[in-house]
């Protein structure tokens, strides 16, 4: 009983673990949500300002080279936000896994359960063996007592008590003559 209650204790710390671990991945998804929404708003406004830099490179040279140093910030930012968005995908992947482990708990908590069950049962059927071979042994007992008077019958009875004063009537013998 001890090893099971030491693996029901390791078990309910593995849940403990990956439920603490599902909650992190929880908050790591949601924060990579955010910042996954702030990368797409960031490339709009990025891409909206690339179409401005379009129609500047119209009007001259000067022009072109901002939108150029606009076109990269715009790529950096974008490389950024597509970083972020991998990020997101990946504390996704990582939250599936511990929602596995939580499962996994589950699932060990519900076989130390059956296994306590089933010892539960096998002590009582232990139990009910052995009242059941105790009432045999009894009844036994009982039967043969039962047979033991039934064959002794009155002469037996007899028998015995005149062996008993036989007995006796010996040691008195023997008292007086070690008296004389």
């Amino acid at each position: 009983m001890a090893v099971v209650a030491l693996v029901v204790v390791a078990l309910a710390a593995v849940f403990a673990a990956g439920f603490f671990a599902a909650a992190a991945f929880l908050t790591a998804g949601f924060l990579a949500a955010v910042a996954l929404a702030a990368g797409f708003f960031a490339a709009v406004v990025f891409l909206a300002a690339g179409a401005l830099a379009a129609a500047v490179f119209a009007a001259g040279f000067f022009v072109v080279v901002v939108f150029l140093a606009a076109a990269v910030f715009v790529a950096v930012v974008f490389f950024a936000a597509a970083v972020l968005v991998a990020a997101g995908f990946f504390a996704v992947v990582v939250f599936f896994a511990a929602a596995a482990l939580v499962a996994a708990g589950f699932f060990a908590a519900a076989v130390v359960f059956a296994a306590v069950v089933f010892l539960a049962a096998v002590f009582f059927a232990g139990a009910a063996f052995f009242a059941a071979l105790a009432t045999a042994f009894f009844a036994g007992a009982a039967r043969l007592a039962a047979v033991v008077v039934l064959r002794a019958g009155v002469f037996g009875v007899v028998e015995a008590v005149f062996f008993v004063l036989g007995f006796v009537a010996m040691f008195l013998a023997l008292s007086r003559s070690a008296n004389c």
